[in-house]
């Protein structure tokens, strides 16, 4: 014999609702649940013909201390490279020696860089960007020790990226706080183009446990 319970929440006697359902069963958490698994999304969304996307402490905070993003992003015009800052008490930082990082395409020396110290937390592909239709950079990176005032919060990823003549490239990606700014609590990331805006842009973001 099958039994139906139909309820619109759920919720300990004593606070609020832990969970609701909507009528086509999808199901939302107020919290994540624990033990339901190691890697929880916690932030999908797309923005056009914008200056920054700026992820902020609702995302970024103590709760995880590692992130694992994915970015689909293609800038305004031809020639421009997807970049990234942190912030620390939501403020962005943009210190000329605040950050070092080091791009370089996996297929050779063409486009590499390495700079120990700089303003930009990451370059995320190591030669300039298309824009045309199906151009752009799309990818993956870890951000780490978010909340480490032991270690630097770091980042390191891989991109597939198609340059102003169109031809896809690949490259490897990672940057750092500097070992001096190691202290530093981090609770936001913003992503912008070195020059311009963004055209197009999803970036995915969930908490590691």
């Amino acid at each position: 014999m099958t039994s139906i319970l139909g309820t619109q929440s759920i919720q300990h006697p004593n606070g609020t609702a832990a969970m609701t359902v909507a009528n086509t069963g999808a199901v939302t958490f107020a919290t994540p649940p624990t033990g339901a698994g190691s890697m929880i999304k916690l932030y999908d969304q797309s923005a056009t013909d914008v200056a920054n996307v700026t992820i902020d402490s609702t995302i970024i905070n103590s709760t995880y201390d590692n992130y694992y993003i994915i970015f689909d992003q293609v800038g305004a015009t031809d020639g421009q490279y997807l970049t990234c800052r942190l912030a620390v008490g939501g403020v962005i930082q943009s210190g000329s020696t605040y950050y070092g990082y080091e791009t370089q395409r996996v297929g050779g020396s063409y486009g590499g860089a390495n700079y120990n110290t700089s303003s930009f937390f990451a370059f995320f592909s190591s030669a300039s960007l298309g824009n045309a239709a199906g151009e752009g950079v799309q990818g993956w990176a870890i951000l780490q020790n978010v909340n480490s005032t032991v270690r630097p919060c770091s980042i390191t990823g891989l991109s597939t990226f198609y340059y102003t003549d169109a031809a896809p490239n690949h490259s490897t990606f990672g940057g750092s706080v500097t070992v001096a700014n190691r202290t530093a609590v981090v609770n936001g990331i913003q992503f912008f183009m070195d020059s311009g805006n963004i055209a197009q842009a999803n970036f995915k973001i969930y908490g590691i446990k």
